[in-house]
């Protein structure tokens, strides 16, 4: 075998010059999903064939932690509302039948697009559940965020659940949990479905010399 190559013709013209820059990448089945700003672009990655099958005004996001993967497809926040997309069709999760499921204020108190106080977009597989944590705190939006669940299309607004802190992404750790670093603290916290504040993980944390370079092997 050999490395992957590309040769010169290997490239997609998308949207060039439109003042705005891919924020995030990802794909499901053969479709890759450019994340800018104000924008997303579905691109169709068939075998020897790269189309722009569709573009959606509104649907961008202004950080990566605003994008998580389900076993379903992609899910994202931003100011306009819940995306999903599962390969054929993109929806509003909060938008039923031209209905927004809860106040647009309140949505865009949590969800805003100001620098540091993004919000991060994690799922939980087990319970169906997408959480949507808000960044750093104050006094009206009281370390809060969302639950959206994906069987029952419902939404719960989170209040005091988490730290008022700089937070990490979401990752799942090996054992099934989700979870993200309190940037404060520097510890690594694990998602409680629970009415309480998020727990410390106390699961196994892989750490090597080599990683955080005390006394590395030569």
């Amino acid at each position: 075998g050999k490395f992957d190559s590309f040769t010169s013709e290997n490239w997609i013209d998308v949207v060039v010059q439109d003042a705005d820059e891919i924020i995030h990448l990802t794909s499901i089945g053969d479709k890759l999903l450019q994340f800018k700003r104000k924008v997303l672009h579905i691109i169709n990655c068939q075998e020897d064939l790269e189309i722009l099958e569709a573009s959606f005004r509104f649907a961008g996001v202004t950080s990566s932690t605003q994008v998580a993967t389900t076993d379903f497809g992609v899910i994202w926040a931003n100011v306009n509302g819940l995306f999903f997309y599962n390969g054929s069709k993109i929806q509003n999760l909060l938008d039923d039948e031209g209905q927004f499921l809860l106040n647009k204020t309140t949505w865009r108190d949590t969800v805003t697009e100001t620098k540091n106080f993004e919000v991060n977009v994690g799922y939980n597989a087990t319970t169906k559940d997408v959480i949507i944590m808000r960044q750093g705190s104050d006094d009206t939006h009281q370390s809060g965020g969302f639950i959206f669940n994906l069987y029952k299309k419902n939404i719960i607004k989170l209040r005091n659940k988490f730290t008022d802190s700089v937070k990490s992404n979401f990752v799942d750790t090996y054992d099934g949990n989700l979870a993200y670093i309190d940037k404060s603290t520097k510890l690594l916290k694990i998602w409680n479905p629970e009415p309480s504040d998020e727990n410390r993980y106390t699961g196994t944390l892989l750490q090597t010399r080599d990683i955080t370079f005390k006394n590395p092997s030569v």
